[in-house]
């Protein structure tokens, strides 16, 4: 990827060593184990596995239970003294990939969690050959769904269900697997004295417990279970016997909850951001089917929360495209196609040109797949474009990464390209030139599959540009998307709406760390009627009402606090930070809307301590300069363990732009998209996926130590992994009544045990970037406003 930056640009994303070329990354290698003899030389033995590789990884070493314990400790800078789980042999290309021995397997399977991740994913290929064998003992079934079990509670979903998918796809597997159930159960008499029946030398309860948990995880990581999970179940409750019958009820559920959420009509799982040819030419309005938000009152359960606030957050984005693009056809009928066209939430380009990157610049071949010539009719001497020179976008917040852009065959949008903007290159983008990210692509024929056929390449295309930014949007609804039943975050309180009367911070468990101190003045928290009322508020400078919120937001697991302009919100806020800072040895989470309030509220936490890490590259006061995380990346170095992970995905992907180029080529005559270019499409938006995952990775061993991380509420919801993998138990929220209720709930997780919310719902409400569904469905009601309405109890400050 190209290395230069728009200074305008929001570079929130901190991860500029991840641009480097693969070529640095070898020349940083050590090649500790290289052999003169071996054929791959000293580049592949840096890059293949080792001993060298082993050492970088036995560093790797956190804690974790299949309960959900807390896996991220302090990572220790000791070498393992157990030997290297496994060296074996990379085979190159056209060569055998050994598969990785059961005892090796049952030692990674021994480390903590992310540990045994790094040794999976370091030895990669030799992993997928072991979950792609043709045969399997019983020792072998058992201990792969228990490694793709402890794998299920890290939340890197992309990396993880690729290997989900890859071993649920294995037929030979699940045949196995019923042929050990077919085998008589311990104690069962033989009916033949001679007989030579080999009984299981596992137990038939532990694998039906491993199998139990093995599908249930399957049916988070897929969205639906595949054909034959359901036909090897509906198997083995006609071959079990009675005594498997408890297992057997449980398993039935789990076939019958995916049959219905095979049946539902749009079953949240199956809900896109991206829109549909459909989707935008139904009209200007919002869809048919759109729920308003619940203004009083519980939701049903998680999935229609999900169903309700995905839908209002994609038609936010989508109504204004869509009436865009409906002004723009009734301009063209009326005037002609060659008109300039000036509308209020698109820009309209044409003619476009979809080019392969190497047609322009060899450099960024290999890793942008979508050059756009934004001015192809005009380009001067040497494909020169006076036009956008003069035009310089590059000075403008116009085509930033991550914007959706759509291309078309002509208004009717008859064949649609979805795709965002993947690399903001300042040079190109003077000169008329975007490298995009194609998503979807849909084609109005009837019996024909999507986008094949699609004459793509080489011909004029119209360019339509959405003035609304859609990364927020992507990255909310992303982050949404993956909640569920079991790890909705505040459940009881956001979507039961069921308010328990005494509710103590989540952190405080059953043991001690309930007894406080301020100013040397001691509180219980579990005798909040007790505490010494006067004597605390003048120690901490508050008045009666600030006292009352202080109180309110130690003592409960969700809290709101309100206060009009000058009644001290912030002041409150500090004083509540500098007491669990004081009391706790948690860490705290603080959040704002805005980049200038969250600077103003750590300024204040300065006073208190100096661990704390402000992310993203906003930050405008120079007191928070060395608490940036950029400055982190600077003065340390990124664990070489997770470069080399990081390197063999990119490796992975790579490989996939090789592929989607060499296709290319070889229908160059055609200038068509065929069912292989598009299914590598898809391969490599995966990719990309798991490449940002290892990147929040990385980020993780920065700033897992620090007491305070500040971020704002669109970082929150774009690292929506790495805020899963920190499972920071306090949560503060500022200016939290002016934030949409979906970028709340998207910054928090399962493990959030406070939460306090600040704001002011009778000040400024969430914005929302169509008036109608502020209007007529409530979106731009806020969590804090939603609880208020429904009586939850509020500390107001006067």
């Amino acid at each position: 990827m190209s290395k230069s930056k728009n200074p305008e640009e929001d570079d929130d994303d901190c991860d500029d060593w991840f641009n480097k070329d693969e070529d640095d990354f070898v020349v940083n290698i050590p090649n500790k184990a290289a052999d003169g003899n071996d054929e791959g030389g000293a580049k592949e033995e840096a890059t293949g596995p080792g001993t060298s590789v082993r050492e970088m990884l036995d560093n790797l070493k956190f804690t974790l239970n299949d309960e959900g314990g807390n896996y991220v400790d302090s990572i220790k800078h000791a070498t393992s003294g157990r030997a290297a789980k496994f060296e074996l042999p990379k085979g190159g290309p056209g060569k055998y990939v050994q598969t990785i021995p059961l005892t090796k397997l049952v030692n990674i399977l021994e480390n903590e969690t992310l540990s045994m991740f790094a040794d999976i994913y370091v030895q990669k290929e030799e992993f997928l050959a072991t979950l792609t064998k043709k045969t399997y003992g019983e020792e072998l079934l058992l201990v792969l769904m228990k490694i793709m079990n402890k794998l299920s509670t890290i939340p890197l979903y992309e990396t993880v269900k690729q290997v989900f998918r890859i071993l649920v796809g294995q037929p030979q597997f699940w045949e196995q697997l019923l042929k050990f159930f077919q085998q008589p159960a311990e104690g069962e008499k033989k009916k033949k004295k001679k007989s030579k029946i080999v009984r299981p030398t596992i137990s038939r309860i532990d694998m039906m417990d491993v199998l139990l948990k093995f599908v249930a995880e399957t049916r988070q990581h897929l969205p639906l279970l595949p054909q034959r999970v359901v036909e090897f179940c509906d198997k083995l409750s006609r071959i079990s016997p009675p005594d498997d019958k408890k297992q057997l009820e449980q398993l039935h559920e789990l076939v019958a909850q995916n049959q219905q959420s095979a049946e539902l009509v749009q079953p949240t799982s199956k809900i896109s951001i991206y829109p549909t040819i459909n989707e935008l030419t139904v009209g200007t309005g919002p869809s048919l089917n759109l729920k308003q938000n619940i203004i009083k009152g519980k939701y049903q359960n998680v999935e229609h929360y999900l169903e309700v606030h995905l839908n209002l957050l994609k038609e936010d984005f989508l109504i204004p495209l869509r009436t865009g693009i409906e002004k723009y056809r009734k301009f063209v009928e009326k005037n002609g196609p060659g008109k300039s066209f000036a509308g209020e939430s698109i820009r309209v380009h044409y003619p476009v040109q979809l080019l392969l990157p190497s047609t322009v610049n060899r450099r960024t071949a290999k890793e942008q797949l979508i050059l756009v010539d934004l001015d192809p009719a005009e380009r001067g001497y040497s494909a020169i474009s006076a036009r956008y020179k003069r035009l310089a976008l590059s000075n403008t917040k116009r085509f930033m990464n991550g914007s959706m852009v759509l291309f078309a065959d002509g208004p009717a949008l008859n064949e649609l390209v979805v795709a965002v903007i993947s690399n903001r290159d300042a040079a190109q983008l003077l000169n008329g030139y975007i490298y995009v990210e194609l998503i979807r692509l849909e084609r109005q024929a009837e019996n024909e599959p999507s986008g094949y056929g699609m004459n793509l390449f080489n011909r004029p295309l119209l360019m339509i540009e959405s003035e609304i930014f859609f990364e927020p949007y992507h990255q909310t609804f992303n982050a949404l998307s993956r909640l569920r039943e079991d790890n909705f975050p505040l459940k009881s309180y956001i979507v039961d709406v069921a308010f328990p009367s005494k509710s103590l911070p989540g952190y405080l468990g059953q043991g001690g760390g309930h007894l406080f101190n301020y100013g040397g003045i001691q509180f219980d928290l579990k005798k909040a009627d007790e505490w010494p009322a006067q004597a605390l508020a003048t120690a901490a400078g508050m008045n009666m009402s600030q006292y009352e919120a202080f109180r309110t937001a130690l003592t409960n697991r969700f809290t709101l606090i309100q206060g009009p302009p000058g009644t001290g919100k912030t002041f409150i806020g500090l004083r509540i930070v500098e007491t669990l800072l004081a009391n706790t040895s948690e860490q705290i989470l603080l959040i704002c809307l805005t980049n200038h309030a969250l600077d103003q509220f750590l300024c204040g936490v300065t006073r208190y301590t100096d661990s704390i890490v402000r992310m993203g590259g906003q930050s405008k006061h120079p007191l928070l300069d060395m608490y940036n995380v950029k400055q982190l990346q600077e003065d340390e170095r990124i664990d070489r363990r997770l470069r080399i992970s990081y390197y063999n995905a990119k490796q992975e992907y790579l490989k996939l732009v090789e592929r989607f180029d060499a296709l290319q080529q070889e229908q160059e005559t055609t200038d068509s998209l065929s069912r292989a270019m598009v299914h590598c499409m898809e391969e490599l938006l995966d990719a990309s996926r798991r490449l940002n995952e290892l990147s929040q990775l990385s980020t993780l061993k920065l700033i897992q130590g620090f007491r305070v991380v500040a971020m704002t509420t669109t970082f929150a919801a774009r690292n929506r992994t790495l805020l899963e993998l920190l499972r920071t138990p306090i949560v503060v929220i500022e200016e939290a009544a002016e934030v949409l209720e979906a970028h709340i709930v998207s910054a928090l997780t399962r493990h959030t045990a406070q939460c306090v919310l600040i704001g002011d719902h009778k000040q400024l409400r969430p914005t929302t970037s169509t008036y109608v569904l502020s209007r007529h469905y409530r979106m731009d009601l806020s969590l804090f406003e939603r609880m208020i309405n429904n009586k939850f109890s509020v500390a107001m400050m006067t």
